[in-house]
């Protein structure tokens, strides 16, 4: 009896429907991820340059100091605390800055907003010379 429903065409054209629905929501929802890993990877990147040159033109205590206000540029308020920007006085030279920022981003967010489990690591590194200060 089974059988014969399987191998009726009546309602095929529904399975095969749902089946591609399925299929094309998955691919949908691969897309919107890879493009917040981008945009989420563009701000780091961005941070890490901006707070590097920021100590590269003032003073490695000064971006310190602010290198906070940076983060709220790029990322609301319940994100700001996975951005982790490393101490400027680690790493960096007499001749070079260094900065380390990294983010830790939570994968389906506009699924799953509330579960914090098994966020991906993004992060960039800057290099950046010193120059004098303007006075």
């Amino acid at each position: 009896m089974f059988f014969n429903k399987l191998l009726d065409q009546r309602g095929s054209f529904m399975l095969e429907a749902v089946l591609s629905f399925m299929l094309f929501l998955i691919i949908f929802m691969g897309v919107i991820e890879v493009l917040y890993l981008v945009e989420s990877k563009l701000y780091v990147e961005k941070i890490s340059r901006a707070v590097c040159y920021e100590a590269a033109i003032t003073s490695i205590e000064e971006a310190n100091q602010i290198r906070d206000m940076f983060k709220m540029q790029y990322f609301d308020e319940e994100e700001q605390q996975y951005v982790y920007i490393q101490d400027l006085t680690q790493g960096s030279t007499d001749k070079y800055i260094y900065c380390y920022v990294a983010y830790y981003h939570p994968p389906f967010r506009y699924i799953f907003p509330e579960v914090d489990k098994g966020r991906r690591l993004i992060d960039a590194e800057t290099i950046f010379p010193r120059q004098e200060p303007y006075k």
